[in-house]
C-alpha cells in the first residue's frame, strides 16, 4: 500500500501495488516494476472547521469504565424472597504436596523416649 501526499491544498493518494521479482540490480538501478492489484482512491480534505467548544466538549467524551474488580466480586451474589443476600464461593482444590504444614520440632525426640521407656517397663 502506498500514501501519497503532494501537498497542503492537493489531495491524498491511495495506491495498492504489487511487486513480483526483486533483485539487487533492480533495487540499485530503482526500477522495481510495481503492478497495481488493488483499488485505488484518491482523498480530498473538505472540511477545516472546528466545531463549538460545547460540541467538541460533548464529542470526546469518555463512557465511564465500570471497575472490573468490583463487577467480579459482585458475580455470584444473589438476593432471596426474604431480602437476604447469598453468594457462591467457588474454591479450587489444594495441592497437598506443596501444602506447607507446621512441623514440631519437640515431639520426636520426647517421643522416641517414652516408647522406649513403655517398652522397657512392658518387658520387665
Amino acid at each position: 500500500m502506498v500514501f501519497t501526499c503532494r501537498g497542503e491544498k492537493q489531495h491524498i493518494e491511495f495506491r495498492h501495488l504489487e511487486c513480483e521479482d526483486i533483485s539487487e540490480a533492480t533495487v540499485q538501478m530503482q526500477t522495481v516494476p510495481f503492478r497495481e492489484v488493488g483499488p485505488s482512491f484518491h482523498m480530498v480534505m473538505r472540511r477545516n472547521k472546528m466545531a463549538t467548544s460545547e460540541l467538541f466538549k460533548e464529542a470526546c467524551k469518555k463512557p465511564k469504565v465500570h471497575n472490573v474488580e468490583k463487577k467480579k466480586a459482585d458475580k455470584n451474589k444473589y438476593t432471596n424472597v426474604l431480602g437476604e443476600t447469598k453468594g457462591k464461593v467457588f474454591v479450587q482444590q489444594q495441592d497437598l504436596d506443596t501444602l506447607g504444614l507446621r512441623k514440631f520440632k519437640g515431639l520426636g525426640k520426647k517421643a522416641a523416649k517414652q516408647e522406649e521407656a513403655k517398652l522397657a517397663a512392658s518387658d520387665v
